[in-house]
């Protein structure tokens, strides 16, 4: 809904890299390796996706993303940052905070409801998603609330309702869908 609003293109870094994993190409074989490990991917890896799908929309005139999901570890904050020599830095950083057991049960639940994702499925691959963000992705939240990552950074608790609607409000706006206005 945020990118619909504001007229941005929605690239989920996790959709895309499961669309080149299934591929079969040569890049779609190393995501699925570092995904079968429960790794995080490489910033490189995702921005030669990215940096692909991003060239497609702005040949149709789009020019402006919401990444959903990137960057999650300090490597992806260092590739992006490399990324075409600098020029594309993030306006805007936006954290949908949840708690790890409200997480792991949404998780557990769209595993159930038919997620096409297996790793939605296995309570220990979830509780390693958990760790991993924990480790690898709490740093790039403390980044981009810095000066040197440009304090672009907003915290919306998830778990007190519609994070589109709390967005808008707490930065003074409406919309007429929201169930708050």
């Amino acid at each position: 809904m945020i990118a619909r609003h504001f007229g941005f293109v929605h690239l989920s870094a996790g959709e895309l890299m499961r669309v080149e994993r299934d591929s079969g190409s040569a890049l779609g074989q190393r995501i699925k390796g570092v995904d079968e490990k429960g790794e995080l991917l490489t910033g490189d890896i995702v921005l030669q996706v990215l940096d692909r799908v991003m060239e497609e929309h702005m040949t149709k005139g789009s020019h402006q993303f919401l990444l959903d999901g990137f960057p999650r570890s300090e490597n992806n904050v260092t590739e992006l940052r490399k990324w075409k020599d600098g020029e594309c830095p993030p306006l805007f950083a936006l954290f949908l905070e949840c708690p790890d057991e409200v997480m792991k049960t949404r998780l557990l639940g769209r595993g159930t409801a038919g997620s096409s994702r297996w790793d939605d499925m296995d309570v220990a691959v979830i509780e390693k998603r958990i760790a991993n963000y924990h480790s690898q992705t709490e740093p790039v939240i403390r980044f981009y609330g810095s000066a040197e990552g440009g304090n672009v950074f907003e915290r919306i608790n998830s778990d007190q309702g519609d994070p589109f609607c709390l967005f808008l409000h707490k930065n003074g706006k409406t919309h007429k869908a929201c169930r708050l206005c």
